[in-house]
């Protein structure tokens, strides 16, 4: 039985792994978005399903999850829980949401997970259960304390202890690092490369396609273009606009 938690309205990864556990066999029940804990205890008291899997993607649906598995825990109910979403992590689900529920609580990384080998059905009552989990948490808890061990101190191996630096090497120099002034680029090879789109629509207003209005013949977009033009006619011929540039080993260009 799939569903994603209640305030939560993406589906995409829970739909995915619905078409994944049917393709594999599975029988799945999927109640949808923004479901609360009252309707997954109403369809599973319906349906007996043999697991639970629950999705949610923002952050405070992580927290629905906790709240959900204590409702859940207080119906009763201690099928296995399948929990994912993109603010879930491995931890939380171990730390809040697992000691929250009854029953098994699995963390769903991804839809398309390294496969195991086909486990047998699930069960409602399966004895292991508390067992598994009590491992599960106590791989948790040691976890916890080998972070918490100060890092050991650094190795020094062979004649290597000890050493200096040697400071009488002399630094390579690259063979260029001085850029390329170019002065007084002339004008007429710039200008085909000005970007129309960009200027007349980004800087001077003009809305939609530039290429397609100036094809229309529309008189807005005409006006302005013929204005460049002229600009650039008279720029050119008076001089009062210069182009330079320094070219760097990176192949850029910085007009001024």
């Amino acid at each position: 039985m799939l569903a994603t938690v209640k305030g939560d309205v993406h589906d995409i990864g829970k739909n995915l792994v619905e078409i994944i556990l049917k393709n594999n066999g599975y029988r799945i029940i999927n109640l949808g978005i923004k479901v609360p804990p009252e309707d997954l205890i109403a369809a599973y008291q319906q349906h007996k399903p043999d697991a639970f899997g629950l999705s949610g993607l923002l952050v405070k649906s992580a927290q629905q999850m906790v709240i959900t598995a204590e409702d859940l825990r207080a119906a009763g109910i201690d099928i296995p829980l399948f929990v994912g979403g993109a603010a879930l992590t491995r931890k939380f689900t171990a730390t809040r949401i697992s000691v929250e529920y009854g029953g098994p609580t699995i963390y769903a990384k991804d839809a398309d997970g390294r496969a195991r080998p086909r486990q047998p059905a699930l069960q409602r009552h399966h004895p292991r259960r508390p067992a598994r989990q009590a491992a599960h948490r106590a791989g948790w808890a040691a976890r916890g304390r080998r972070r918490r061990r100060p890092p050991p101190r650094a190795r020094h191996h062979g004649r290597a202890r000890g050493r200096p630096s040697r400071r009488t090497v002399p630094v390579p120099r690259p063979p260029d690092l001085d850029p390329h002034v170019l002065r007084r680029v002339p004008l007429a090879h710039i200008f085909p490369y000005l970007n129309l789109q960009m200027l007349l629509g980004k800087h001077l207003g003009v809305k939609g396609s530039v290429q397609r209005l100036l094809a229309e013949g529309d008189p807005k977009t005409v006006e302005i273009n013929e204005v460049i033009e002229e600009l650039e006619r008279q720029s050119v011929t008076s001089g009062w606009l210069e182009a330079n540039a320094a070219l760097s080993l990176l192949r850029g260009a910085i007009l001024q």
